[in-house]
């Protein structure tokens, strides 16, 4: 299987620049700058991350993931039922629940800052809570050797890297060796999400979903 050195190692080779400047840029810059991009473009659940815990009795804040990209959903528990709670501004939870001592069933939540968001009202009991978000994978490294993009989309990002790497290239070849590894960027990426949509239907739910037929039960 796949790992970062195998990356650096490929890079150099597939762009034909061997150069000690390149091999520093590409470890400390361009590997980050596809992961980067890889993290925007790839529609796939391996970016899809929850927590669960507790909320604070008498507490409003719930720590924000360090890994954390962007919110999916927040949902507490209340009894035997989860409840979504609705994202909103800071300032419309600190306006109609300004006192932390009016205890309730929440049912918002915003960012409070870096490392917190904040519900509303704040909590009466001790609600489990599950948070979903899109994470930030651990960045490749020499100590950290592999990841979820070097185990499922190795293509994707030895393209992504080639993309930033050839603009480094710097001779005649360089139009079209950045044209033709953006071609097989977006190839990549186009084919993965694809894939990912197919992973989440059957055969027979996209001949309903086309024909809006709904499956029938009972005797005729």
């Amino acid at each position: 299987m796949a790992n970062y050195t195998d990356l650096l190692t490929a890079v150099p080779l597939l762009l034909e620049n061997n150069t000690p400047e390149f091999a520093s840029i590409l470890s400390s810059t361009l590997v980050p700058l596809a992961e980067f991009r890889l993290a925007r473009d790839l529609n796939v659940d391996l970016y899809d991350w929850f927590i669960q815990d507790t909320l604070t009795i008498g507490s409003p804040n719930f720590p924000r993931p360090s890994d954390l990209n962007a919110p999916r959903y927040m949902r507490i528990l209340v009894s035997t039922d989860w409840r979504i709670l609705q994202l909103v501004e800071l300032e419309y939870i600190l306006e109609t629940y300004p006192s932390n001592t009016e205890l309730d069933v929440p049912a918002y939540y915003a960012v409070q800052d870096a490392t917190n968001y904040r519900v509303g009202p704040t909590p009466d009991l001790g609600y489990t809570y599950q948070f979903g978000y899109k994470r930030v994978l651990a960045p490749l490294s020499s100590t950290n050797q592999t990841n979820a993009l070097t185990d499922n989309y190795y293509d994707a990002l030895v393209a992504g890297t080639c993309c930033e790497g050839a603009r480094y290239v710097i001779d005649d070849r360089q139009a079209g060796l950045i044209a033709m590894w953006e071609a097989r960027y977006n190839q990549a990426v186009l084919g993965i999400n694809a894939q990912q949509t197919q992973q989440e239907r059957d055969d027979f739910r996209a001949v309903a979903i086309l024909s809006d037929n709904r499956p029938q039960t009972g005797t005729p």
